[in-house]
């Protein structure tokens, strides 16, 4: 049944970026707007911006009207370092964000001035996907022990990580994960430190079959999951599956109508498609057996965000069976409108 999921997904983003009909009534609308504002170098210097959230229930009024309002504030070191201040009128709270081309800091007070939240994130490069240095501290909810955590990774000269090091401050706890490509369980442990008593080994193992590409993670010699990988002319597809070959997601990358589509696929329960526009997410759909929803970006002429409108429809069950149904009525109407516009044009 999974299986058969994942070749509907295919199909249905393949089909084009209307995928849920938009006279369809949903139960909450979010929308976000930004008033921005740029500096004489075209930089932005201020974004006023304002979330109104409506409940509605099926024939009847508004149930429930939420607003909120706030300014970001930007100062720049140079152009590619720059702050963000943030005062939330609802909560008090002050956020600071600092940017650079390789890292990432926030801090957010409350108005005793007290820090709620801090985190620092250190990138190996400038596309910030790896993190070389992580330091969290939330005081919100001091319930959960692995909230504040300090984290540090190494790599190789070919980007790939080799070692990564967390230490929890609240229970003292360190951790060291290796991890080697390549190599056997085997041979990898006789290269760990025997001064470092407390570690894990991950092995990662690639091979081809014909088009596909198979690779295989092994932590401290036990199989943990396999991603089999398939490049094709308009994207890859990515299949993700446990230890006992039983798949578990997948993640598909591909080209249609002028779009970037990335579709990640947890199990069956979760499908989360975002379509992308000369690299800006202009669409994002969402479905679960509980929810679903839709969100909409619209941008400036400077390529910044100036609105964004999120719909939700929830269900009271939603099963497997119920998801391909629909996907398949998705798939039908998206076929209908694709012989509509072909009969058009030879018109």
């Amino acid at each position: 049944m999974k299986i058969k999921l994942l070749l509907l997904v295919a199909v249905l983003y393949a089909c084009g970026t209307k995928t849920v009909s938009e006279e369809e009534t949903y139960d909450r609308i979010t929308v976000t707007t930004y008033e921005n504002k740029y500096d004489e170098k075209n930089r932005l210097s201020e974004v006023q911006w304002t979330r109104t959230s409506r409940m509605y229930e099926k024939d009847a009024e508004t149930m429930e009207v939420t607003e909120n309002k706030s300014t970001d504030y930007y100062t720049y070191t140079d152009n590619e370092k720059f702050t963000v201040e943030r005062k939330s009128k609802t909560s008090g709270n002050i956020e600071m964000m600092r940017y650079a081309p390789q890292s990432e800091e926030s801090l957010t007070l409350n108005a005793q001035g007290d820090t709620v939240d801090y985190s620092l994130r250190k990138y190996y490069d400038k596309r910030k996907r790896k993190p070389v240095y992580v330091r969290n501290i939330n005081n919100d909810y001091v319930l959960l022990e692995d909230n504040d955590y300090e984290e540090k990774n190494e790599y190789d000269g070919g980007g790939n990580l080799r070692k990564s090091v967390q230490c929890y401050f609240d229970t003292g706890k360190k951790r060291t994960t290796y991890f080697f490509r390549g190599l056997s369980y085997e041979e990898a442990e006789k290269r760990i430190p025997r001064t470092d008593g407390d570690y894990d080994i991950v092995c990662n193992i690639e091979k081809i079959s014909g088009d596909t590409l198979i690779g295989e993670s092994i932590k401290n010699g036990i199989v943990s999951h396999i991603e089999k990988t398939i490049v094709e002319k308009n994207g890859k597809k990515e299949f993700r599956f446990d230890a006992d070959m039983k798949l578990t997601g997948s993640f598909t990358e591909l080209k249609s109508d002028g779009f970037d589509i990335h579709v990640d696929c947890i199990g069956s329960d979760f499908i989360d498609s975002t379509y992308y526009k000369n690299g800006k997410e202009v669409r994002c759909v969402y479905l679960s057996d509980t929810s679903k929803d839709i969100v909409l970006f619209k941008y400036d002429k400077q390529g910044n965000i100036v609105e964004r409108v999120e719909k939700t429809k929830y269900f009271d069950t939603r099963n497997e069976e119920d998801l391909i149904n629909e996907m398949l009525q998705v798939v039908k109407e998206n076929e209908k409108k694709k012989e509509n516009r072909k009969r058009l044009k030879i018109k």
